[in-house]
């Protein structure tokens, strides 16, 4: 018998563990013992430590291949024992979306000294409030914080926004408090990492930039989330969704007129991240008449997610509320579920007044939907709870 031992990603409730893509969250222990008298190519002697790069993607090909299985095409991962033991990964990739109620979407290239990471939505804070995960030790922290008493190491941690990139030398900077994406001599590097982001996002199908609500609309024309993030029926293209979904992000914000071709867009996800980044990036209507009546035309989109997307950003910027609040409570009432949920995600960043016009229907959701369960109307409950109980507003 092969006995293969590892772990969970740590705790939630200790900063920058599980839901983060430092190394504190994304190594684990990982052991492996063969059978005595069997010799398995690739295994280091009993004791010794192998540091080839891996990733749980390459367990089951692995466990097929040690067994004397075939792999087949469709797996991801490459085996790392037996004998069909494949080359070592030049780099591994982390990623990070949903967390329990929280939507935040993280990437992460490892090539075993140095990690690059990027922030999909870097107007959000990297510690967003989630339930469980908010103990007495992030209270005392949060408080320190407030007072300005934390280390400057410390306080990244809290900042109300993310960089758009991190990149660390973990071998000299093992904690990931360095970050050296700022340095011009690692410039090319950086150019690199990008590369290989895309590289993998393009090969996997990478998912991560659709709305959950529009996945599942997605899911039933093309069968399943492989399908579709494979781009059966034309459905999906992960790469053209990065671009819009990352508008701008490297370079101080979008363009309006950028911004106008994409909420008039026939690909939703450019209607949906353009709208999204509307809303982030701009804090009057000033420069964006050209793209007023776009938004509120988006208040009618076939699709919920953009919907909601449409009312935060003219909510967000004082356009014509009275349509947009309407849309936004009847999404509340009546919307998919997960469309719901990705509503209470972006009323967390509206206005205190903005919140206290959609608080009804917020107590309804969290009367409604127990906190049971890790489902859809768990995920919706809570976290309507959350904006009211713990006083997010």
């Amino acid at each position: 018998t092969f006995v293969i031992v590892f772990s969970d990603h740590g705790d939630g409730v200790l900063p920058r563990a599980k839901e983060y893509l430092y190394d504190s969250g994304n190594r684990v222990p990982f052991i492996v013992r063969a059978p005595k008298g069997h010799p398995v190519e690739g295994m280091s002697e009993p004791g010794g430590v192998n540091d080839r790069l891996c990733n749980f993607v390459d367990l089951p090909p692995t466990i097929l291949t040690l067994a004397g299985l075939p792999v087949p095409g469709y797996m991801q991962g490459t085996p790392f024992l037996g004998p069909a033991t494949g080359p070592e990964h030049d780099y591994v990739v982390a990623t990070r979306d949903r967390g329990n109620t929280r939507y935040d979407t993280h990437r992460a290239v490892h090539d075993g000294r140095y990690l690059y990471i990027r922030y999909l939505r870097p107007y959000l804070p990297l510690k967003l409030k989630i339930r469980g995960f908010e103990n007495a030790l992030m209270k005392h922290v949060r408080a320190l914080h407030a007072e300005g008493k934390l280390a400057p190491e410390a306080a990244q941690f809290l900042a109300d926004t993310k960089p758009v990139e991190e990149l660390y030398d973990t071998l000299n900077d093992p904690d990931n408090v360095v970050n050296l994406a700022g340095d011009p001599k690692y410039a090319e590097m950086l150019v690199s990492k990008r590369k290989q982001l895309i590289e993998w996002m393009r090969e996997t199908g990478d998912t991560g930039m659709i709305p959950e609500g529009m996945l599942h609309a997605f899911r039933k024309h093309a069968g399943t989330e492989y399908a579709v993030g494979q781009g059966v029926n034309g459905l999906y293209d992960p790469i053209e969704a990065f671009e819009w979904m990352t508008l701008g992000h490297l370079d101080g914000g979008p363009e309006v007129a950028v911004l106008r071709e994409g909420l008039t867009s026939e690909d939703p996800l450019a209607r949906y991240w353009s709208a999204i980044n509307t809303g982030f990036y701009f804090s009057s209507s000033d420069e964006l008449e050209s793209v007023v009546q776009p938004l509120a035309d988006l208040l009618y989109d076939e699709f919920g997610d953009v919907q909601v997307a449409a009312a935060f950003a003219i909510i967000r910027l004082e356009l014509n509320q009275d349509a947009a609040f309407q849309t936004m409570k009847d999404i509340l009432s009546n919307g998919h579920l997960w469309v719901r949920l990705n509503a209470l995600n972006l009323i967390d960043d509206l206005p205190k007044e903005a919140f206290e016009q959609l608080r009804p229907e917020i107590q309804a959701l969290k009367d409604k939907y127990p906190a049971k369960g890790m489902s859809a109307p768990r995920y919706v409950g809570e976290l309507a709870g959350d904006l009211i109980s713990y006083n997010l507003k």
